[in-house]
């Protein structure tokens, strides 16, 4: 069938994951089966010809694909760029070099570059290494290279290359996505997908096809990489099987294949219905407007939760919830509440701490806390972590600030275990002791927050999506949660977070995040981290804040918070002057329509909790609205005496109060604009009998002051009409020009990533290159010493001797004297180098030129002997060997012995 299959099966009987025993094709009785015959493997296909299966997508082509599916052997394509030679070998030390399966490693290189992965992969695996080319087919045991500069896919067995470029878009291709996703056709149970360290998201796409179509992603674990954006993208994904550190990744991929080994299909596809009613179930139990999530991502997390309960299919993950509803908090978690921790990302929580929460601490405004809203607080990790480090700047810096920390989340049930803030020891295990003693209580192996932080993080149940924001904000921390909606709930969200900021206040997301429109009213300051400050002078109010009603869902009450406090000195002025009144209910409106303070039973008719500095709208009982709305008109225009009358207010008990509702100015002390004094009084309980007017038109002069409140409103809503679309129209241009600007930016930016991450997988494999050349630097020093001992050795043999020994090369110049050559012949340092005749003149006894001209031509040895300088010498000449053949050199020894000389 093919010859690579030969390491699948070495005797008669069937290796278990090597190559699956014969099974059933289906309800026709058909059957594979694979017969070793000598050296050869044959296949005999029995095909029922009688009972031909009903369903059309079993028919007879899809049994023989299946059956050729069975000869391809398991796939592992691993993708890895920066950081990635460690986890590589790592990896292959533990990986089976002869288990049949095939390896793909794909990593980010420059097109000229020259890698030396293949060379070190070698010392750790005995797997062939072959680089990729174009047509060659995929083989078992084999480990595979990309080539630079190309992109690599697989069609069917054979890999198929193009040069590294651009896509219709203009984004660069990614080569891991592109390779990862050209394998999701293959059999899900022999395909993996594995994403090691690199920088970038490159992989996540991929590993999204992979998973989509049934195959198996595994991913490094982030504490381990060197790089952890790649795998944690692929992570916040929800793309992800498996994290396992580097060694352990090859253990999980036998346990699939073993598992898998007597299944030939894949269970069928789950129906979406039986999603669709775990998603309906989940959004009556949670009152989630689930609308406004990305489907994709709840689908995602369906099926994660599915594998991790290890169940079958979503159908019984369905009749398990209905039977357990207690189940659905914990799909809630999976899906809404997945990544909580303290000081998750360190190193954005550092960035925030430099960026914003120091230098609010910084500022001196002792009667201005400093107030932090965290939505999506889930458990009250994050909320606690920044509450931490506002307290050690605002401690560190000296301030008496206050500050407050607004943390929210839609579960009940989660806040109610952040509010009892209580964690295990090993969720706050990289903390540092100096911190959990001061601001935790040790219960055994649980932590308790101390109350000297608890008490300034208030949580509450709040729905992003449909309640007010929160207003006067400094900083905005929202890392969970953007992302996981869809484009047009995302610009609801933001547009009321940029509401509640105060100006120049602080908003953090995500790092997989982004502003979108809403940028024009930021200045990044961090883009990794998405740390934004507001460059807004006032409150913005986005048309995207208008939330679209639900019919199915109703009402939901805003959250209580304590409205904003008027300033002090203009609340003891507001006190001064209501006390010198009568003690009865009375209101003090200011002239722009808010209530200032309420004195007395007149809470009864105003929104409980919400009866200082509120718009009347908003917190006066709506039968009261029109005639404080007539007087506040007269007030405005001078025109208010005393007003007075008699209405009928129904209470939210259904009670029926008559009220005798009187307005008149309230001077201030220390002159300023006057208030507007409101006093109720029930008349219903006086015995005399007053005339009502419930039910009756308005009086004439009402009427006149409304008409004239009316025709001002109409003027300034037509000005207001032509300002906005001025604006709408200046606003798009500039978000066209930004949008182009962006795009640009963006290509730029892939471009540089791709580039900085073939630098730094370049530089990796020069530092493996510079430890084997330091390794063979060491040891040619070695042997220098060696040699260099050596020398001195024979040197001293020669001195012992009494030997001296001048070389010549073959133009008779002097190449090296020894130092008793240089005493018997009197020779000076200088004198030891140039030609031969230089120095024949100090040698009386024989003419040395001549005599090594004479070996020179004769090959034969010469001697002379005779006195020199006093002393009886002996010159010996010879001709030197060449040391390599056909090299022509002729080079001369003299070697001088003095008669005299003994051992």
């Amino acid at each position: 069938m093919r010859r690579a299959c030969r390491r699948f099966h070495s005797g008669p009987g069937p290796v278990p994951g090597r190559w699956p025993p014969p099974q059933n094709l289906g309800r026709a009785g058909q059957r594979l089966t694979f017969l070793r015959l000598g050296t050869r493997i044959s296949c005999k296909l029995t095909l029922g010809l009688f009972n031909r299966p009903r369903n059309p997508d079993l028919g007879t082509m899809d049994r023989i694909a299946t059956a050729v599916e069975q000869e391809m052997p398991p796939l592992v394509a691993i993708g890895a760029s920066a950081g990635g030679l460690e986890p590589l070998e790592a990896f292959f030390e533990a990986a089976p070099d002869a288990a049949g399966w095939s390896f793909v490693v794909i990593r980010h290189l420059s097109a000229d570059g020259d890698s030396n992965l293949a060379r070190l992969l070698a010392r750790r695996t005995g797997l062939a290494i072959r680089e990729i080319e174009e047509g060659m087919t995929l083989c078992p045991d084999t480990l595979y290279l990309n080539p630079p500069g190309q992109l690599v896919e697989l069609a069917g067995r054979s890999f198929r290359l193009r040069p590294l470029a651009r896509d219709a878009d203009g984004a660069v291709l990614r080569p891991i996505d592109t390779f990862f996703s050209s394998m999701a056709g293959r059999d899900p149970r022999r395909t993996f997908a594995v994403i090691l360290s690199g920088a970038g998201s490159d992989g996540t796409r991929g590993a999204q096809a992979v998973r989509e179509s049934g195959g198996m992603v595994l991913v490094q674990s982030p504490q381990e990489a060197g790089f952890a954006a790649m795998p944690g993208s692929a992570l916040k994904a929800g793309a992800v099987n498996r994290v396992l550190s580097a060694p352990e990744i090859p253990g999980a991929i036998r346990a699939r294949l073993q598992e898998a080994a007597g299944t030939l299909k894949r269970p069928a596809p789950v129906a979406r219905t039986a999603a669709q009613a775990i998603l309906d179930r989940l959004q009556e139990s949670h009152g989630l407007e689930l609308s406004a999530y990305r489907s994709k991502l709840l689908l995602d997390g369906l099926e994660a939760w599915r594998l991790r309960r290890c169940r079958p299919s979503l159908s019984v993950v369905r009749d398990e919830l209905i039977a357990h509803p207690e189940l659905i908090a914990d799909l809630y978690r999976q899906l809404f509440q997945q990544g909580a921790a303290f000081y998750r990302d360190p190193e954005a929580i550092g960035l925030l701490r430099r960026a914003a929460l120091e230098p609010l601490a910084a500022q001196e405004d002792p009667e201005a806390p400093i107030r932090v809203w965290v939505p999506g607080c889930a458990d009250g990790q994050e909320a606690y972590t920044i509450a931490i480090e506002l307290a050690e700047a605002l401690r560190l810096s000296g301030s008496a600030r206050s500050f407050r920390i607004i943390a929210t989340d839609i579960d009940s049930a989660a806040i109610g275990r952040a509010a009892a803030g209580r964690f295990p020891a090993t969720a706050l295990a990289g903390l540092p002791q100096a911190l959990r003693d001061r601001y935790f209580r040790a219960e055994g192996d649980m932590l308790t927050v101390a109350p000297v932080l608890r008490q300034r993080v208030i949580f509450s149940t709040h729905d992003v999506l449909r309640d007010p924001p929160f207003l006067n904000i400094d900083l905005i921390s929202c890392r969970n949660l953007i992302g996981a909606l869809t484009e047009a709930a995302q610009q609801r969200v933001l547009s009321m977070f940029i509401f509640g900021l105060r100006p120049g206040g602080h908003l953090m997301l995500g790092p997989q995040e982004s502003l979108g429109r809403h940028v024009i009213h930021f200045r990044i300051l961090d883009s990794r981290w998405r740390l934004f400050r507001g460059t807004m002078k006032g409150r913005v109010v986005d048309p995207a804040m208008v939330v679209p009603p639900r019919p199915d869902t109703p009402p939901r009450s805003a959250p209580a918070e304590a409205p904003a406090t008027p300033q002090r000195a203009e609340v003891l002025r507001i006190q001064t002057a209501l006390l010198a009144q009568h003690d009865r209910p009375e209101l003090v409106i200011a002239p722009w329509g808010q209530v200032m303070a309420c004195h007395g039973a007149a809470a009864a008719y105003v929104t409980p909790g919400n009866g200082r500095n509120r718009s009347i709208r908003e917190v006066l009982h709506h039968d009261l609205q029109s005639p404080v709305s007539v007087a506040l008109g007269r007030l405005r225009h001078d025109q208010l005496d005393r007003f007075e009358r008699h209405l009928t207010v129904m209470t939210d008990t259904g009670e029926a109060h008559a009220l005798q509702l009187s307005a008149r100015p309230l001077e201030m002390p220390g002159g300023g604009p006057a208030f507007l004094l409101l006093s109720l009084e029930r008349t219903d309980r006086h015995s005399a009998p007053v005339t009502r007017l419930t039910g009756q038109g308005p009086q004439t002069a009402d009427v006149a002051v409304l008409q004239h409140r009316l025709q001002e409103m109409e003027r300034d809503l037509r000005l207001t009409e032509v300002a906005l679309e001025q604006m709408t129209e200046k606003l798009e241009a500039s978000s066209e020009e930004l949008e182009s600007s962006n795009e640009e930016l963006l290509a730029t930016n892939e471009e540089l990533q791709a580039a900085n991450e073939e630098l730094r997988s370049s530089n990796e494999e020069l530092h493996a290159v510079n430890e084997e050349l330091v390794v063979l630097s060491g040891e040619h020093q070695r042997r220098m010493e060696r040699l260099g001992q050596e020398a001195e050795d024979g040197a001293l043999m020669f001195e012992a001797l009494g030997l001296g020994t001048v070389l010549l090369d073959d133009k008779l110049n002097l190449q090296r004297v020894s130092e008793r050559a240089r005493r018997d012949f009197g020779l000076t340092e200088d004198e030891c180098t140039g030609p031969l005749s230089a120095i024949a003149g100090k040698v009386a006894l024989v003419d040395l030129e001549a005599l090594a001209r004479e070996v020179q031509a004769t090959g034969e040895p010469a001697s002379a002997t005779g006195a020199s300088r006093g002393a009886a010498l002996t010159i010996r000449a010879r001709l030197l060997p060449s040391g390599r053949p056909g090299s022509g050199r002729r080079r001369v020894l003299l070697a001088l012995s003095r008669l005299d000389a003994g051992l």
